[in-house]
């Protein structure tokens, strides 16, 4: 029938080597996309603490700056405020002086009117 003879054990012999040949190829291809897969995934995670690491110093120096510049601002704005609040203190100080002079100055007038009526 074509078949050469082999017998039983020489067969068994012959599978048992193919499939330790495969057995041994599957793990040292698997070893070796694992390893692959490994760099490729050590480098990512470094990439990414690196990334991961400017971008948290920069939040740190960010939120560090917003209170400074905060106080920069507000600081002399409030100084500001209270300049201008005693400036319009002394203003109003002034009109209110104004008005006075002037009823008093009404009064004399009126007065002197009323004088001048009599003479």
């Amino acid at each position: 029938n074509g078949l050469p003879n082999v017998t039983n054990d020489e067969f068994v012999a012959k599978v048992t080597q193919l499939n330790n040949m495969y057995t041994n190829t599957s793990i040292a291809y698997l070893n070796y996309v694992n390893g692959n897969i490994r760099e490729e995934w050590d480098n990512k995670i470094n990439t990414n603490l690196i990334t991961m690491g400017i971008f948290g110093t920069i939040l740190i120096i960010a939120l560090a700056i917003v209170p400074i510049l905060g106080c920069a601002i507000y600081i002399p704005h409030r100084m500001k405020l209270k300049e201008t609040k005693q400036e319009l203190k002394i203003v109003g100080e002034i009109a209110e002086d104004i008005s006075m002079l002037d009823l008093k100055t009404y009064v004399i007038v009126d007065l002197l009117r009323k004088t001048r009526k009599q003479l």
